[in-house]
């Protein structure tokens, strides 16, 4: 650039990165850190570097320099409003895969996520923690047999819950069942789903541990493992030991074979699905 379009220049840089949605997620991050990364090397112009380690930029210099922090600041600025900018300055801390479920901890706050995904597209945020309960409004009732069936899915249930009741099962989609338990005044309930893409993104520390040979996740108050090929969320009010919560696990059990769907199993599971969800909560 010369001298006299630099400003103009890199004002119109900045405008075209604040305005782009690139598909790669990174790209606008990596082309930021390169910038700055360069600029500290000297690579972008004649600084040089005291002792001390700071850098000095020569005189002729001074006008690219502060367009460059123009453009930086520009970059912060406007990529505040878009769906990059909310995750280009939140730091991954680790990511976990479990099934149909990614798990994403960040260092820092949590970034606003949009509900997206193939299954539930249920993105839960470390604001759910402290274990969340999922509220149920008891619509209409069905045996874990009726909803194998309704699903055409054979997933598996608790043989064993600790003292929990089954209540109801709901349909959530054509591949996940809520199962929903009772302990007197205490609820639990699990979500159990197939394919899909599910998400969740916590601030909060993500605990793995090995229970009876199988791989169980700990994040927001959610415990989460895989069987037969299922994903398995359990939400409940009450901490469980890693002893009960072996027994959970090793004692999830599968019902009678079911068939397949045929297409009209697919439209009485889409009339029951819509029957569960207009039905009004049950009076306490």
């Amino acid at each position: 650039m010369s001298d006299q379009n630099d400003l103009d220049k890199l004002g119109r840089l900045s405008n075209y990165l604040e305005a782009d949605e690139p598909n790669d997620p990174f790209l606008k991050e990596r082309l930021y850190n390169r910038i700055v990364r360069n600029m500290e090397n000297g690579k972008l112009n004649d600084s040089k570097r005291t002792k001390d380690g700071k850098i000095t930029m020569n005189k002729r210099k001074w006008r690219s320099g502060i367009a460059a922090g123009v453009v930086a600041l520009g970059l912060i600025g406007g990529f505040s409003a878009t769906t990059y900018a909310q995750e280009m300055f939140q730091t991954i801390f680790a990511q976990f895969h479990i099934g149909n479920m990614k798990i994403t901890q960040y260092e820092g706050a949590v970034p606003v996520q949009q509900n997206e995904g193939a299954g539930t597209g249920v993105e839960t945020s470390s604001s759910n923690a402290g274990n969340p309960v999922r509220e149920a409004s008891k619509p209409v009732t069905l045996s874990l047999q009726e909803a194998r069936n309704a699903l055409g899915l054979n997933f598996p249930a608790p043989g064993w819950l600790s003292g929990y009741e089954y209540v109801n099962t709901v349909i959530q989609g054509s591949s996940m069942a809520e199962l929903q338990y009772r302990k007197g005044e205490q609820s639990l309930n699990m979500l159990v789903s197939k394919g899909g893409e599910n998400g969740i993104s916590t601030a909060d520390e993500v605990k793995k541990q090995t229970i009876g040979g199988t791989t169980v996740f700990f994040a927001n108050g959610i415990v989460i493992w895989e069987d037969r090929g299922f994903t398995v969320e359990l939400y409940a009010q009450e901490d469980f030991d890693a002893d009960t919560l072996g027994k959970i696990v090793s004692g999830m059990q599968t019902g009678d074979p079911v068939a397949p769907l045929t297409e009209e199993g697919k439209d009485k599971l889409k009339n029951l699905q819509q029957t569960q969800r207009a039905a009004p909560a049950p009076a306490e």
